[in-house]
């Protein structure tokens, strides 16, 4: 009897241990989370409350990291601090916002979309006060996304729209690049709900913004042509990449720009990812390294590689991003002026995204041994389980040894829960360094982007001014800038010259500071050096000092200082990030200070030109000298630069009228001193010697232009420079009809006889004036007209015929003759204006390619 109640109660004992287990596990369980989570106290003082917060944000609990800032928000002596030199408002505002931005984030992949819209509603405020305008829009297109998911159309549209509306009437969003980010999404809302009226309107106001910022790249990017198919397809998302590669194929066909086209290249191999399409990816990458190559462009094929590395970084592709590294490398490789600025962010950034892939790829290593170590624990637990169901049945079976084996299995059962317990915290203590190393990760790699942005604009600027204002913007924008200046070294005087200095928010004058003396050694300390230097002193007004140096040419030509109330106020991370801002600078400074001199020297040969230009205009004929000798004519002189290789002369000697129409050699500033000794020559023979006789004029000109030159064959001289020319003699024989004397050095004369039915091409002798040959003189022939009264002669260069246009084809001289004959009866200014007309419209963008001058004459 008593042996019998033993083995019921024995078995009672161990079927209530076997139901229960389970239970008291998960209480243990619940009793070890709870003791981890300590709610905030309410009576503690703000800065109390704030340090908890950021130390729970530092474990990642941010859970209670947002009670704790709730309660500091709330403190009713917050008012003392909003003052205070330690409390950096910004930087607590937009925290507190990316707390509530990550608990949002949280409950929306649980679907839990009601609690998520409350935290982030609750995340735009603090958001905004930190001017963190592109954490703000980023929470608008959560929102957006919810309303998307949880509404039926057409509402789900509606408050999709609403929440884009909502963030464009918030007055502190200045960024035009989210504007036109916001403006693009109402866009396609519209187009989705199929209000396309309002779609194209919104898109068009997206587009302005876009190029208000000269983001054209971005236009190709965001648009990519999208606007013109709008009124025509239904579809949205397939079409659009569809039409954009079609347009970009389009414009990589038309362009022979091997930069342009390899940014095309780049911007199609986006678009072709997007549409899942990796082999075109790749195939669009090799295509703008390759075109970079062809250019001996090796830097811009590294940076060609490591935008395709951020691709597929960004996709999870790290062995491929890897290779795309690699290959980077080796063309950075193949440079020889490897200390030039480019070249050394270049590498540096191959390096150190090179070394992110590879930490990826640890990363992914762990986490699966992570999994395996999970699966492994309920491995463990399912064998745990499998072993109390056997006992179970054994003490059943075997009821007078239960006692012993429930006793047995009680004890093994708490051994388990140990191990188990431990393995827990040991997996746990690996996934939160794993996630350490994440973020870790992600914060290199938003600063490398970062910096890379930063550096475009600074060495994109070419005026000093802005330079200075820009990269004080930047340094501002990351670190604490209580003081900032920029100087200027001089080694020879030991001083700086500091052309930019700001204290707290003063813009002071222009200064320069001695370095010999003894306040100023830190100063010199780091300009003599060529090294940062980091100095802290608690007792000063001024608690931290960054003094960065600019080099150019592996000299250092300058200084950027960085000063802050705060102690401690710049990191190592800091250090690092301005440094390589201070390297921008210094290129940005150079370039800009090189593009300053060549203004003015260009400003000082301009300004030359124009002087040339005002004393050869002296000696040309007047309009008014010709107007008083003939009866009708006109001049069409347009140079092709500033001063001209062309140039017309007349004069009258013995009742005869003398014209002439001259091409000198070249253009510009060797054509006009070819023309000023051409003019003088003229003068010479003509006004002086009285030499009247077309051909004889030729053939002196010839001669002296030989002599002035020095030409002759024995001189050995190198210069072959000449002219062509045109002169005629026009003499009245009578009132009805006029002798005109022709002679010509590779140009012709065009007469229209009255009654103008025809037109009559008379050539010159192919001879030109002057240049190397081996006859001295050279003999040119006459030819005589009668012309009767009302009769047309033209003399011209071959500038205004050989104008190429658009299409590359030149105007022609048949052309230009028969628009001469055309327009015969109409009066002589009325023909120039045609001629100027119709110039204008065959050479549209098309550059001048020489210096023109056509002389027209009724007689």
């Amino acid at each position: 009897m008593n042996v019998s109640k033993v083995v019921i109660s024995g078995i009672t004992i161990l079927f209530c241990c076997t139901l229960y287990a389970p239970l008291i596990a998960q209480n243990e369980r619940g009793f070890v989370s709870g003791a981890a989570m300590n709610s905030p106290s309410s009576h503690r003082s703000f800065t109390e409350l704030i340090d908890g917060a950021y130390q729970s944000l530092s474990i990642k609990n941010y859970e209670k990291a947002y009670l704790e800032f709730k309660l500091a928000f709330q403190d009713a002596n917050i008012a003392k601090y909003r003052n205070a030199d330690d409390v950096n408002w910004q930087a607590i505002n937009n925290d507190f916002g990316v707390v509530c931005d990550t608990l949002g984030t949280r409950l929306l992949s649980t679907e839990r979309h009601v609690e998520a819209i409350r935290y982030f509603v609750e995340a735009t405020t603090p958001y905004l006060r930190a001017d963190n305008q592109e954490a703000v829009f980023d929470i608008t297109k959560k929102m957006a996304q919810i309303s998307l998911a949880t509404n039926p159309a057409p509402e789900k549209y509606d408050n999709a729209i609403k929440k884009y509306q909502d963030f464009l009437t918030f007055r502190r969003i200045k960024d035009i690049d989210l504007i036109a980010q916001a403006h693009y999404e109402i866009a396609v809302l519209y187009l989705e709900k199929g209000e396309k009226e309002k779609s194209i309107s919104f898109l068009q106001e997206s587009i302005k913004n876009f190029e208000k910022e000269e983001e054209k790249i971005a236009i190709y990017k965001k648009l990519a042509n999208f606007y013109k198919y709008l009124k025509e397809q239904k579809g949205y998302s397939n079409l659009i990449y569809e039409e954009a590669t079609n347009f970009l194929k389009e414009e990589i066909d038309k362009t022979l720009d091997h930069e342009l086209k390899a940014n095309l290249y780049l911007i199609k191999a986006d678009f072709e990812l997007k549409r899942g399409k990796s082999g075109s990816f790749y195939k669009d990458y090799t295509s703008a390294i390759n075109l970079f190559q062809e250019d001996n462009n090796p830097l811009g094929a590294a940076n060609t590689c490591i935008k395709a590395a951020q691709t597929l970084y960004e996709a999870a592709e790290y062995s491929k991003a890897k290779a795309y590294l690699e290959e980077g490398k080796k063309l950075i490789t193949t440079m020889k002026n490897k200390n030039h600025p480019d070249v050394k962010h270049t590498t540096m950034l191959l390096q150190d995204m090179l070394e992110d892939v590879q930490r990826r790829e640890k990363l992914e290593t762990i986490e699966g041994k992570a999994g395996t170590l999970d699966e492994q624990l309920e491995e463990q637990q399912r064998q745990f389980l499998t072993i109390i169901s056997l006992v179970l049945m054994s003490a059943l079976v075997f009821v007078g040894i239960s006692f012993y084996n429930a006793r047995k299995n009680n004890k093994l059962l708490h051994r388990k829960n140990i191990e188990i317990y431990f393995q827990k915290e040991q997996i746990s203590q690996q996934h939160n360094n794993i996630v350490k190393q994440k973020d870790e990760l992600e914060t290199s790699y938003r600063n490398i982007s970062l910096l890379s942005e930063i550096g475009q604009k600074i060495t994109a600027t070419l005026d000093i001014d802005s330079v200075v204002h820009l990269v004080h913007e930047c340094f501002s924008g990351l670190v604490s800038t209580d003081i900032f200046a920029v100087g200027v070294y001089n080694p020879t005087i030991e001083r700086v010259n500091f052309i930019y200095h700001v204290e707290n928010g003063t813009e002071l004058a222009e200064h320069g500071i001695n370095l010999q003396r003894q306040e100023n050694q830190f100063l010199a300390k780091c300009l003599k050096s060529g090294r940062e230097l980091v100095l802290s002193d608690e007792e000063k007004e001024i608690k931290s000092q960054l003094f960065l140096p600019l080099s150019a040419n592996n000299k250092v030509t300058g200084i950027i200082t960085v000063q802050s109330k705060k102690a401690n106020a710049y990191s190592k991370r800091d250090l690092n990030l301005l440094k390589a801002l201070a390297s921008y600078t210094s290129v940005a400074l150079a370039n800009a200070n090189a593009y300053q001199i060549i203004e003015n020297k260009n400003k000082h040969i301009t300004d030359s030109l124009r002087y040339g230009k005002t004393i050869q205009q002296a000696l040309l004929p007047s309009k008014e000298k010709l107007e008083s000798v003939f009866k009708e004519s006109f001049i069409f002189f347009r140079p092709k630069d500033i001063v001209s290789g062309d140039f017309y002369w007349f004069s009258t000697v013995y009742n005869k009228n003398i014209v002439a129409a001259v091409d000198c050699t070249g253009h510009g500033v060797p054509g006009a001193f070819m023309s000023m000794i051409g003019h003088t020559l003229l003068n010479e023979i003509v006004n002086q010697n009285k030499i009247t006789d077309p051909a004889q004029i030729l053939g002196l000109l010839h001669a002296n232009i030989r002599k002035a030159l020095n030409q002759s064959a024995e001189s050995g001289n190198a210069n072959d420079d000449g002219m062509d020319a045109a002169i005629c003699v026009i003499e009245s024989i009578s009132d009805e009809q006029t002798k005109v004397t022709f002679a010509g050095a590779k140009r012709p004369l065009v007469c229209i006889p009255y009654p103008h039915t025809e037109i009559k091409h008379i050539r010159g002798d192919r001879k030109s004036i002057g240049g190397l040959q081996k006859e001295e003189y050279r003999v040119f022939n006459n030819h005589e007209l009668i012309l009767n009264k009302n009769s047309l002669i033209y003399l011209f260069t071959d500038g205004f015929p050989d104008q190429n246009g658009i299409d590359k084809g030149s105007f022609s001289t048949k052309r230009f003759e028969n628009l001469l004959l055309q327009h015969a009866s109409e009066p002589l200014a009325s023909q120039k204006e045609i001629l100027r007309r119709e110039l204008a419209h065959h050479q549209q963008e098309a550059e001048q390619r020489d210096d023109m001058t056509i002389i027209g004459i009724r007689v």
